[in-house]
């Protein structure tokens, strides 16, 4: 149904909400968050316009750049429709004096609007301020991985250059990994910085004088209770635990053996009908706190390392972290966490700036406030000096802990509003799930979780072929047998089979690991799938595939690449081919490559097809020369083929592009990039998918918070079971209230971590947060579903999801029963899945191709090489039958000692450009190559000094693209035109090395290098021969008239001229 003029202004402005005061607003999952903020912000502008003459200065943060993105467009379109003829009439009948005409270039200019993540704004402020630090306004970003790599680096320079260093460093690695104590200088590093210094170890020294403070404070409880207990009458228990104390009195054992066995003496529990309460209460203190001081925290040999190892951390904390800090500074890269922690550095020292920085913006709209950190907080509060803003989001949704969210940030932002008079609004009426399947998130959320609140009905009813709810619970399952995968599998094939579309069915998990099962199962059946994961793009078939390639023109000697390039559809090389390379045991397979080319015709269309992207480098640079090899050798046309919404192919584009822009960066390096270090952007994460031509219809795979903010007609959610994280105990803790940071060792016996007592509370808050944030991913990946929802489960205990879930469950024996709430219904099953293929539903539109195999016939049009012209007409020698006859292994070694040496000699004649004296040279080439100073062979260094090395080219003769590499040509002292070409075998064969430098010739007059009548002369060197043969070239008519009998395979018409 078409909106009415009226219902689209309402949509858009409401003059009430377009002045600057404190906001906050709670909104629920699809409660129209978004369209509240559009609202918010059009009906700001227009109103401060209206009033003040002036367009207002609005900050937009978002979490996300999908998020910014969306915002923009909502935003334009809103303006778009608001100047509609009937709508803008309809405005104004409301309201007079607004500048709707231009409201539509105000929405789209950054300067007055600007709309980004948190991150974006603080990376302007650094910009404009950031030199008060010494930080210059061009810093870069890198990812995690680029900072790891300098992170490491400034730690092997600490290792070589700093002793003690060393020596603490070491220290530690015996009792941490190396990721925990990383990760444990960045958390002290960032500690140190957002407390200004405000932090100091535990003292060892007031742990062991509060220990004997506690031990004698224990002595003298045992000494007041005890002679209560011995004027009673006692039972045996009761006996052995009096006998315990007096022992414990009395005792000249160490401390640590007293109170273990005072531990050990309490026995059961605590009860007796002769015994008073008192004397209960008192003792039941004594053991509770003699158990208390036998934990391993106490064991004195613990403390001493503990005082060591704190001493040794805090020195490698300190150099490290601040050295890494200098680093990055000087080179101007900053992490996205940097962004925060510089911006509060800067914010700390030089508050005039942030002050400045207020004064540019008039107001702040900042969203998904639940997903704020308290370092963020503190920076919005710095960056905004007091402003009025407007919050909004869900504390329902706060899902990135790990992040250093905290749901209590929202909470408490709230309270403060509140307190100020500010305007707090609720949102809890949900339009995008239909009334079943949101009456029964109500029921399941609202019993088992007091901080998931009850949402409101706002979706219309609509009828489907299937329960609206699912709840299918696996009875036994172990990890291999993956039994939720194939429940999940088969729940999609009925889906499927009902009707719904693949792309309208969603799997949400919170484990990447569970999808990829997934993803592999429906890939087994048939089941078109799309997985979207943070971190997976270079994981990618298409981008693995194109990296290879790129990894092979950088560094060809790279043998395990090599060979994946060499067994991919891209190359024609079949295996028994590649297996002729690799058996040569040579150090580089790609020189072994090259050797072999001339004896062995199978290898010659490869090194052709490789040669040429490596020679066409040297022109047009890395970037083009490898977008052309995928495109050319059919990358971005099978990726097409196999995928035809195009994602494959944009994907690959995506790749390509990154590395052109890049390149073009200071300081940029190849290494880097095949490292897949992509680019950070602040707005965005470039490690998803790029945008398809066309929707797959596949079903879609997403973690909960990859899916958070998106929405879905069919929602599966499997391993609910296994929603909660489960987080290992940190090596690093430290206690805000005290101020106080210590360390968590390993215990030599049972290997577990040793909690100091300062951070119990901590550890048990965070895990208390973990627990808690659990229920909200599960709700945020529930109220993805728009009209169905479907859960998998495995009984387990102590999990008050899967109790609760648990209830629905049918009486004994049954497999499967519908079940009914207040206001929804659904189908309980525990049916053992048993999915079946699908059969040509999806089938492939295309064909493998055929093994290569070697033509001596290239068909025209095609891009042949200067050696398959030498081989054309020539017949293969028959196999025999049977295997081949292993060759001579003094000839096998033989040939590769030759074709190694040939390789370097190709490399030392190419130097001598450089190195004409031949000084760093081997002694045996120094020898060999001293022909080079004889009248003879004098010629060449003149030639090498001036003219062309490795000279790439390709040139046309009768439809066909003729290419190859010329090792030398160029004009001596005389001015005569030489080509020459290095070999290695016998001059007996000069006559095959001459035919091939006919064609260079031919080539280069062909190109327009050389006029077609000037003579050129010809020289194939043998330089462990010390022999050098030469002939005059031919007329290039001549030349012609053998190459086109040569392409027409003419048999009269060999490929040798002699005149």
């Amino acid at each position: 149904m078409q909106s009415t003029a009226s219902e689209l202004v309402d949509k858009y402005f409401d003059a009430s909400k377009g002045h600057l005061r404190d906001t906050m607003i709670r909104a629920g999952a699809g409660a129209g968050k978004t369209t509240e903020l559009v609202r918010r912000v059009i009906s700001i502008a227009l109103m401060h316009k209206k009033i003040t003459g002036e367009w207002p200065r609005l900050v937009v943060t978002t979490f996300t750049r999908k998020a910014t993105q969306e915002l923009r467009e909502r935003l334009l379109l809103g303006g778009l429709i608001l100047n509609q003829p009937d709508v803008r009439t309809e405005l104004e009948s409301r309201e007079k004096g607004l500048d709707l005409e231009g409201l539509t270039s105000y929405l789209q200019s950054s300067q007055s609007l600007h709309i980004s993540t948190i991150h974006g704004i603080l990376s302007i402020y650094l910009k404009r301020y950031g030199s008060q630090l010494e930080l210059p306004p061009d810093f870069q970003l890198v990812n995690d991985r680029q900072a790891r790599r300098v992170f490491r680096k400034t730690l092997r320079s600490l290792l070589q250059h700093n002793e003690t260093f060393a020596e603490d460093f070491q220290a530690l690695r015996e009792d941490v990994d190396m990721p925990a104590l990383e990760k444990s200088v960045h958390d002290y590093a960032a500690l140190k910085l957002e407390r200004a210094g405000r932090m100091r170890a535990l003292d060892i020294a007031e742990v062991e004088a509060d220990l004997e403070r506690r031990r004698e404070a224990l002595r003298a409880k045992v000494q007041d209770v005890l002679p209560a207990l011995q004027s009673l009458e006692l039972t045996d228990t009761w006996q052995r635990r009096e006998a315990g104390l007096g022992d414990f009195l009395v005792s000249t054992k160490s401390w640590p053996e007293r109170l273990q066995a005072l531990a050990a003496s309490k026995g059961g529990a605590l009860k007796g009908k002769a015994i008073p309460e008192t004397v209960i209460l008192q003792v039941t203190e004594i053991f509770d706190e003699a158990k208390a001081l036998t934990d391993p925290f106490f064991d004195p040999a613990h403390l001493k390392k503990l005082g060591d190892l704190s001493v040794r951390f805090e020195r490698v904390a300190t150099q490290w972290s601040e050295k890494f800090e200098t680093q990055k500074i000087q080179t101007s890269l900053l992490t996205m966490e940097d962004l925060e922690l510089v911006s509060l550095r800067l914010a700390t020292q030089a508050p005039e700036s942030a002050q400045k920085f207020s004064l540019e913006w008039d107001y702040w709209l900042i969203d998904e406030y639940q997903d704020t950190s308290p370092r963020q907080v503190q920076l919005i509060e710095a960056l905004t000096q007091g402003q009025k803003m407007f919050l909004v989001g869900d504390p329902q949704q706060s899902i990135y802990l790990f992040r250093g969210a905290r749901s209590e940030v929202f909470f408490n932002a709230e309270n403060k509003m509140r307190s100020q008079q500010g305007h707090l609004v609720e949102q809890m009426t949900n339009y995008r799930t239909v009334p079943p399947v949101l009456e029964f998130m109500n029921e399941l959320f609202v019993s088992a979780s007091p901080q998931l609140a009850k949402m409101s009905v706002g979706k219309k009813p609509m009828s489907l072929d299937f329960a609206p709810v699912t709840l299918w619970r696996v009875l036994e399952e172990k990890k291999k047998e993956r039994v939720q995968v194939e429940a999940v599998a088969q729940r999609i094939l009925e889906l499927s089979a009902s009707g719904v579309p693949l792309e309208s069915i969603c799997v949400i998990s919170r484990k990447k690991s569970d999808l990829t099962a997934i993803a592999a199962r429906a890939t087994e059946l048939g089941l078109p799938c799309q997985m979207h994961a943070a971190g997976a793009f270079y994981q990618r078939q298409e981008i693995r595939d194109a990296m290879v390639a790129l990894k092979f023109l950088l560094n060809p000697d790279d043998n395990v690449n090599l060979v994946t390039l060499l067994r991919s559809p891209w190359v024609p090389m079949t295996d028994q081919d590649l297996l002729a390379v690799c058996s040569r045991q040579a150090r580089s397979y790609w020189a072994s490559l090259g050797a072999r080319v001339e004896d062995h015709p199978g290898l010659q269309e490869s090194h052709r097809i490789l040669s040429g992207y490596l020679a066409s480098m040297q022109t047009e640079g890395v970037a083009r020369a490898w977008r052309r090899f995928l495109r050319e050798r059919g990358y971005f046309d099978y990726a097409m083929k196999i995928d035809p919404s195009g994602r494959r192919e944009a994907n690959l584009w995506k790749l390509v592009q990154s590395l052109l822009v890049q390149e073009g960066d200071p300081g940029f390096q190849y290494l880097d990039f095949i490292d897949q270090s992509d680019p950070v952007s602040i707005d965005e994460s470039s490690d998803g998918d790029a945008s398809p031509v066309v929707e797959p219809k596949r079903v879609q795979l997403m973690t909960v918070h990859g899916s958070k903010g998106l929405q879905f007609p069919h929602v599966l959610v499997p391993y609910v079971e296994e929603i909660a994280a489960k987080r290992k105990t940190p090596f690093f803790g430290f206690n805000p209230e005290a101020g106080v940071w210590s360390l968590c060792l390993k215990d030599p016996e049972s290997n577990d971590k040793i909690v100091p007592p300062i951070l119990d509370a901590q550890i048990e808050a965070h895990k208390a947060r973990e627990l808690e944030e659990a229920d909200r991913v599960l709700y945020v990946a529930l109220t993805r579903a728009q009209e169905s929802l479907h859960l998998f489960w495995k009984s387990v205990d102590k999990n008050k999801w899967v109790q609760k879930l648990d209830l629905y469950a049918p009486e004994e024996g049954t497999d499967s029963h519908e079940i009914r709430g207040e206001a929804w219904n659904g189908l309980f099953r525990q049916d053992l899945p048993k999915p079946q293929a699908l059969r040509g539903t999806f089938e492939s539109d295309f064909e493998v191709r055929a093994p290569w195999s070697s033509e001596t016939t290239p068909p025209r049009g095609q891009v042949i090489s200067v050696t398959q012209v030498l081989t054309l007409g020539q017949a293969l020698a028959p196999a025999a039958s049977g295997s081949p006859a292993p060759a001579n292994a003094r000839k096998t070694w033989e040939r590769v000692r030759r074709s190694v040496r040939g390789t370097d000699v190709h490399r030392l004649m190419e130097s001598l450009k450089y190195d004409p004296d031949r000084k760093r040279s081997r002694p045996e080439f120094r020898e060999a190559l001293e022909f080079l100073d004889s009248e003879r062979g004098r010629f060449l260094l003149e030639v090498i000094k001036t003219g062309e090395v490795e000279w790439g080219f390709a040139a046309q003769m009768m439809g066909s693209l003729i290419q190859g590499q010329i090792d030398l040509w160029g004009r001596d002292a005389q001015g005569r035109l030489w080509v020459v070409d290095y070999k290695t075998g016998s001059p007996e064969k000069a006559d095959v090395a001459l035919a091939q430098l006919e064609i260079y010739a031919w080539a280069l007059r062909k190109i327009g290098k050389v006029p077609a009548d000037e003579p050129i002369e010809l020289a194939a060197v043998f330089p462990f021969h010390g022999e050098i043969v030469t002939k005059k070239t031919p007329p290039q008519e001549d030349l012609e008239r053998a190459l086109t009998d040569k392409l027409n395979l003419s048999p009269a018409s060999p490929f040798s001229i002699n005149g």
